[in-house]
């Protein structure tokens, strides 16, 4: 025979018949255990004098409710402790027509409080996020559920109440001709499970366009299966053009110093040379002073032409367009005719891609390129130099070859830095053409990535994200 008894007693269920009077009828013994109240406390005053005041009002109403005939279902209150600390209960209460209410409630305490400590951390997320302008994204692959965090709402210029965002949203707001990157890098997260990092425009919902900056890492299951994306999100335009107006002063300042000191030195360069005239064939030993000091003017004219390519060069107008660089080598190869045809140098060109890019920088980029393979040739053999496209599924690579000289590859790093060169030479080159060259790789978005085997030959690479270039590349 089931003893029902027993169960009511030993259940850690709270257990109890109430009127539509306000008072409790029967209640089992876990109630003592859970409020400290005896049953008989329990019953002798209304139940509602035991409820949280912020309660009252909502527990009133499902009262009214239980008197309508609905029954209750998941509901929460907050009941005095005779101790004076506040316990959650969720109600489960069945009304029947005599006016009794059969009800089970259980203590969620803990899982109520840990639910507002979530609620509590994830407002101080969201809030530290507002203040740094820096959201968090998730994607579930599985489902296709795309969550985005109140600060990336506000970055895409929506409303963080407009809805759950379709997951096409993610991509859609970027710009045209960088969705194929993103698409991609998306694609490879989830086909190797790496993670990805990327700076692209996005056109807002008001149609303004900005530079954002994600980050995404995927998430596996069981089998090791990627079945989710997350990652965060920032827009990191105001910081570009901050970093841009710092760059575009320095060129500036470099611009103005090297103007200004060439103008002087040139002066001091000329009366030195008229004075080395006036004291030709005598035995001064003044003479010979003079020509050092005009060696040393002839050097720091070098160190200041160069400073002001460099200027020059990198402080170009900034506005970007699509560039046939089948064309940019052919003007390389013009201006360097001369040096081409002096070293019996042979220039090999693949077909070349259209880059969205700066005309003048780009012509500045394989000009010294193209300078440095034939400045840099091997004693015993002529030039040969070669230009190569590559592409993969984010980026594509510019390739310039050359058989010279080579060196330890150990070097790269420095010779990419202004004003390095590796030994020395007789061309009277202080060492900024590598320099340049980064500077307008970074310009593209890209980097310049070295190669070089000594005796062999170098292998200087222009990298750009695949956005860049018009779509024909195979």
């Amino acid at each position: 025979m089931i003893n029902y008894k027993r169960i009511l007693k030993d259940s850690h269920q709270l257990y109890c018949v109430a009127n539509l009077d306000g008072y409790f009828l029967w209640l089992n013994p876990v109630w003592q255990r859970t409020l400290g109240w005896t049953r008989k406390e329990l019953k002798a005053r209304p139940f509602i004098e035991f409820v949280h005041p912020d309660d009252v009002e909502s527990t009133m109403a499902e009262v009214a409710t239980l008197g309508d005939g609905v029954p209750t279902i998941n509901f929460v209150n907050r009941y005095r402790h005779k101790a004076g600390h506040w316990v959650h209960l969720e109600w489960v209460a069945t009304p029947y027509p005599d006016g009794t209410l059969y009800c089970s409630a259980r203590d969620v305490t803990t899982r109520m409080l840990e639910s507002r400590e979530l609620r509590e951390k994830v407002e101080l997320l969201e809030m530290a996020e507002e203040l740094a302008q820096v959201g968090h994204w998730r994607v579930n692959l599985e489902t296709g559920e795309l969550h985005w965090s109140p600060q990336v709402y506000r970055i895409h210029g929506i409303e963080p109440d407009g809805g759950r965002p379709p997951i096409e949203a993610g991509i859609n707001f970027y710009h045209e001709d960088d969705r194929p990157t993103v698409e991609a890098l998306v694609s490879r997260a989830i086909e190797t499970g790496q993670g990805f990092n990327f700076q692209l425009r996005l056109i807002r919902a008001d149609g303004e366009e900005r530079l954002v900056e994600s980050i995404g890492r995927t998430e596996k299951d069981a089998e090791g299966k990627v079945d989710a994306l997350i990652g965060v999100f920032q827009d990191v335009t105001d910081r570009f053009n901050e970093f841009r107006r710092s760059n575009e002063a320095l060129d500036e300042f470099a611009y103005a110093v090297a103007h200004d000191l060439a103008a002087p030195l040139k002066s001091i360069q000329g009366l030195i040379s008229l004075l080395e005239l006036e004291m030709a064939g005598t035995e001064c030993s003044t003479g010979e002073l003079l020509q050092r000091i005009q060696k040393s003017s002839r050097q720091m004219q070098r160190l200041i032409d160069e400073l002001y390519q460099f200027a020059r060069v990198t402080g170009a107008d900034r506005e970007l367009s699509w560039v046939n660089l089948n064309s940019v080598v052919a003007d390389v190869a013009l201006a360097l005719d001369a040096q081409i045809k002096e070293s019996s140098a042979t220039v090999r060109v693949d077909n070349l891609p259209i880059i969205l890019g700066q005309r003048q920088a780009l012509v500045a980029l394989f000009q010294n390129l193209v300078s440095n393979a034939i400045k840099y040739r091997a004693p015993e053999r002529a030039p040969e130099i070669t230009f190569e496209t590559r592409a993969d599924r984010d980026e594509v690579s510019i390739t310039v070859s050359d058989n010279g000289r080579g060196f330890d590859e150990k070097h790269a790093t420095r010779i990419l830095r202004p004003f390095q060169r590796l030994g020395s030479d007789d061309s009277g080159s202080l060492g900024m053409g590598l320099a340049i060259c980064v500077r307008v790789a970074r310009m593209h978005s890209g980097r310049l990535d070295v190669a070089s085997e000594p005796g062999i030959g170098s292998r200087f690479s222009l990298v750009v994200p695949r956005s860049k270039f018009k779509e024909q590349l195979s």
